[in-house]
């Protein structure tokens, strides 16, 4: 993608749209032409706060060059669209369609990229997001950052699909960062009952809470440190009958080494180590029962965040 005629600022794109009355009568559209964007996901179970697009979820598109040449950026970076009725179809907030994305030539084909949730000031690049952490998983929707690139779109197909017919790739929105799900259960042979399972309060150490997120290549990681300490994750349960699922959303770590705790009864009880490898656009699911006689973590179950894969099983019994 070189030079700039395909796209033009908004207000060069609204004067050559009223220039030619001619052309209005003939059929000929020689003016400017607005972008549509819909957006898909890349699995069922989306983000862990929900299953499809919420209610004014927002993105930032920017157009790029994949060659690997200079991205001109300058062109269309980082522009704010919103999917209000949270169905994919994503358009400009009311007020600012002016100011959105235009098509000049015909026989250009643009490529573009995306990101969620959209962070900085519209039309500026965002570049790497940094200072948002994960220690408070009530706000899942503002870290569970997704990622999509290879849409394409031209004056003649003005639509940017970021979805799995794009340009022949698979261009819908990837989630970038890791998940971890805890299902938390005991039974009757184990010493407690449902009703300890839901009044106990539970604990996660060895988790790297800080991290940043490029938005141009869509790369999360984990920055600083681990938890030195017990990091509670009762509230960010949910209970059905005597499993208690905990799912949380956290930056790509490599190397951790987790331990859960609980207190019932102010009794505490503690697994031993697990090591999930907490891999980018990866899911891990842990089934963990809480014994009189200690903890068992078992059957690792990883998912990429969509596709099954094998992951083998860890017990840690005390």
């Amino acid at each position: 993608m070189k030079g700039t005629k395909y796209l033009f600022l908004a207000a060069t794109a609204l004067s050559l749209a009223a220039c030619s009355s001619d052309d209005e009568n003939t059929g000929v559209n020689d003016g400017p032409v607005t972008a549509q964007i819909t957006a898909g996901i890349n699995d069922v179970l989306t983000r862990a706060s929900g299953q499809s697009w919420e209610a004014n979820d927002a993105i930032g598109i920017s157009t790029y060059t994949p060659d690997g040449g200079t991205a001109t950026l300058t062109n269309y970076a980082n522009k704010k669209y919103v999917t209000t009725a949270g169905n994919g179809t994503f358009t400009r907030e009311s007020g600012a369609e002016a100011s959105g994305i235009f098509f000049q030539d015909a026989d250009e084909t643009v490529y573009f990229r995306a990101y969620y949730p959209f962070q900085g000031t519209d039309g500026t690049d965002a570049e790497t997001i940094t200072g948002i952490t994960t220690s408070d998983q009530s706000a899942q929707e503002d870290f569970d950052f997704m990622f999509a690139e290879g849409a394409t779109a031209s004056k003649d197909a003005p639509t940017i699909k970021f979805d799995e017919t794009s340009n022949a790739t698979d261009a819908r929105f990837k989630h970038m960062m890791t998940r971890l799900i805890l299902n938390i259960t005991t039974d009757a042979n184990s010493g407690f009952s449902a009703s300890d399972i839901s009044d106990g309060t539970y604990f996660l150490s060895g988790i790297v809470h800080s991290g940043s997120f490029n938005t141009a290549t869509g790369t999360a990681a984990a920055t600083g440190t681990t938890t030195t300490s017990d990091w509670e994750i009762t509230n960010y349960t949910s209970v059905a009958g005597n499993v208690r699922t905990c799912s949380l959303i956290l930056y790509p770590q490599s190397g951790a080494s987790l331990t859960f705790k609980t207190t019932i009864d102010r009794q505490d009880y503690t697994s031993d180590e697990f090591t999930p490898e907490l891999n980018a656009s990866t899911s891990y699911e842990y089934d963990i029962t809480i014994k009189k006689t200690g903890v068992t973590v078992s059957d690792c179950t990883i998912v990429g965040w969509g596709t099954p894969v094998d992951g083998g099983s860890i017990e840690a019994e005390m």
